[in-house]
């Protein structure tokens, strides 16, 4: 199993992050879940006509208002978490949701198995995610 590289964790938001953990909190998966995930494997193409998942916006400001905002996260396979968080913004999902818009909140990892390793190490106590890993 790839281990993510040592410099994933190097941003001061993201130290911060984990040093402060112990309340309950939430990872939520990107695909499949705040976006569609397309038929087969195909990975999701951010544009300006991808569309968040119907009630992606109400589901996370609901979470948002239970966990705080402080301890919900998002994490993104197989995508530029530049981009990601480029295309977030432009929707005004931060915003419209009350997330934390930081590099520490919002994280991107190159594979699906990874995620179980962020959400572990960010000592996430709920995932919601559209797979079983």
């Amino acid at each position: 199993r790839p281990a993510l590289p040592p410099e994933f964790w190097a941003s001061e938001a993201r130290r911060r992050v984990l040093e402060a953990a112990g309340p309950p909190r939430v990872a939520v998966g990107f695909e499949g879940v705040l976006v569609a995930r397309p038929p087969g494997d195909a990975q999701v193409q951010l544009t300006p006509a991808t569309a968040l998942s119907q009630g992606a916006l109400a589901a996370m400001s609901a979470l948002v208002r239970h966990f705080g905002a402080s301890n919900c996260f998002v994490i993104a396979c197989n995508h530029q978490e530049a981009q990601v968080a480029s295309w977030l913004r432009d929707l005004g999902f931060f915003r419209r949701t009350g997330m934390v818009d930081d590099d520490a909140h919002l994280l991107a990892v190159e594979e699906e198995r990874q995620f179980a390793e962020v959400a572990l190490s960010l000592e996430v106590t709920h995932c919601v995610d559209c797979r079983w890993s």
